[in-house]
């Protein structure tokens, strides 16, 4: 819940200093190609997802991300999916993989052993 409350702090003074626009603009100048700054966008949100939690990453990330791709046409709910994904799967992947821990304690609590792996 910290990280989440500083995740909305920093949301906060990002749109206050308008540096999702100027991110914004920079990424577009970076190609013209939606599906290429999409695959970009994909890798920096399974980078990010590996150290960070999926609820501040959304927070934080979802409003400059989904301005860039409104910008291209893209629909929000197709981007919503598409960021939502990739930082699920992020969080399956080492060297975090808060996951992983989850569903390792699941799996012995269904196994039936009941020990912790």
């Amino acid at each position: 819940m910290l990280i989440l409350g500083a995740a909305i702090a920093f949301k906060t003074v990002v749109s206050l200093s308008h540096s999702a626009e100027i991110l914004a603009n920079w990424v577009l100048t970076i190609s013209e190609n939606p599906l290429f700054l999409l695959f970009l966008i994909n890798i920096l949100l399974f980078i990010v997802s590996m150290f960070l939690d999926a609820g501040p990453a959304i927070i934080i990330l979802g409003p400059i991300l989904g301005s860039i791709f409104i910008n291209f046409g893209i629909d929000p709910i197709h981007f919503a999916i598409i960021m939502s994904v990739n930082l699920t799967v992020g969080l399956a992947t080492l060297p975090m993989g808060p996951v992983l821990f989850v569903a390792s304690s699941v799996s012995a609590e269904w196994s039936g052993t009941g020990r912790r792996l």
